[in-house]
């Protein structure tokens, strides 16, 4: 997109890792490197050059995406990771690294920015070799709430479709949007029994979906996805109209347990 645009890039991959297999769910592992790519675009606005490079390490494989952008203060540095953190305005939402750096620690990695002021930056995270990462697989009871109507509001394709598939299976109707925007419109227009919705988005976060689903049916409970380990504090969640967080990634049981106690009260 950015070349499209007209601004010159290049992009360079340096493959050195011998053992690169990691477990993880695909889509969070893309969620990673988007994000990452993403932050080195916006430290180049007139273009410029990304290096992608993998190694081996002890502790696993090592992904390394550096820039020649602009780089970062030591202040802007230390906040990185911070959620909501932003240096770009009203434009960002400040969750993309926070993100990258909550699915790799629940993956029980680890990641560090190395970066100054124009000389650009340079970020790594490893994560465990697959033979060392625990499966939690445990056959789990799904109970299903019955009929409902469920709105969800998720930018990702490839989280959409998971979702969708998942809550389609247990007998839900699901309406999907692409945006809070979009699903705002379409939540004014329509009754829902739940509404879904990805914590960061571009535009409108998660939490202002949840505040404004509220401000038109307060009765209809509101849970956020994230791929942000921390929890939110309770009382912020409950200013913002969220009745529940869940960390992602994703998994059948765990997401219709929720959406059950949601529907039913009972959670």
């Amino acid at each position: 997109e950015a070349e499209a645009g007209g601004i010159p890039l290049e992009f360079i991959v340096e493959p050195l890792a011998r053992k690169p297999l990691v477990s993880g769910v695909d889509t969070e592992l893309h969620e990673i490197l988007i994000n990452l790519i993403n932050n080195a675009l916006d430290a180049m606005p007139e273009g410029g050059r990304i290096t992608l490079i993998t190694e081996d390490t002890p502790e696993g494989p090592r992904v390394v995406l550096a820039d020649n952008g602009h780089g970062m203060s030591a202040e802007v540095r230390a906040r990185a990771f911070e959620p909501f953190f932003s240096t770009k305005g009203e434009s960002g939402t400040g969750m993309g690294l926070s993100m990258a750096f909550g699915i790799v620690k629940r993956y029980g990695g680890s990641i560090a920015i190395e970066s100054e002021e124009g000389a650009g930056t340079r970020i790594s995270f490893s994560l465990p070799s697959s033979e060392f990462v625990e499966d939690d697989y445990g056959e789990e009871t799904i109970i299903h709430a019955g009929p409902a109507s469920i709105l969800v509001i998720e930018d990702e394709p490839d989280m959409v479709r998971v979702v969708r598939d998942l809550l389609e299976e247990g007998g839900y109707t699901v309406e999907i949007a692409g945006d809070g925007a979009a699903g705002i419109e379409i939540f004014s227009g329509a009754r829902h029994d739940l509404v879904i919705s990805d914590l960061a988005m571009p535009g409108m976060s998660g939490t202002e979906v949840a505040r404004r689903s509220k401000d038109i049916s307060p009765a209809t409970p509101v849970f956020l996805l994230t791929g942000w380990q921390a929890v939110m504090d309770s009382e912020e969640l409950s200013e913002c109209g969220v009745d529940r967080v869940m960390v992602k990634p994703v998994k059948k049981a765990k997401l219709h347990r929720n959406v059950t106690e949601m529907l039913t009260g009972s959670g």
